[in-house]
């Protein structure tokens, strides 16, 4: 295959990647939920993990252990979820919702779908499977 850098994969899931957050922060701001796409990651995947670590959501999220460490001191600072060492060991934390974080992963949570809904207009349900299993083979292929 001829490479176009417009046609490009690489070129062509980043800019989907960035107009999927756009359009999320777009339908956050609608029901008048402050929270940024980033925050919703490590919310979902706290909900859908019961706890983690630090180190898990960052390699999970694919985001460095920086923003991650800041993003849970602002999620933490908002209630929303709370850490506590591990076997009083104070390097790993482990990391889990609240009952105010569970409660706005369920606010949420249908904002996301209806995102996804947007995202995949126009596609059949075998489509979209396929095309997310796509994804996860080029993801598996990568690491």
């Amino acid at each position: 295959m001829e490479y176009s850098f417009s046609g490009s994969f690489g070129n062509l899931s980043s800019r989907i990647s960035l107009q999927l957050r756009k359009v999320l922060i777009n339908n956050l701001k609608k029901a008048e939920i402050e929270i940024t796409p980033d925050e919703w990651f490590v919310i979902s995947k706290l909900y859908h993990s019961v706890s983690s670590t630090q180190n898990d959501i960052a390699e999970h999220l694919g985001l460095s252990k920086v923003k991650v460490t800041r993003l849970i001191e602002q999620l933490e600072r908002n209630k929303l979820i709370q850490r506590e060492s591990e076997d009083g060991d104070r390097r790993f934390k482990n990391v889990s919702l609240t009952k105010v974080g569970k409660s706005l992963y369920l606010k949420v949570e249908p904002i996301a779908k209806k995102t996804l809904t947007q995202t995949f207009s126009g596609f059949s349900e075998d489509e979209q499977k396929i095309f997310l299993d796509f994804y996860v083979r080029i993801l598996r292929n990568l690491d």
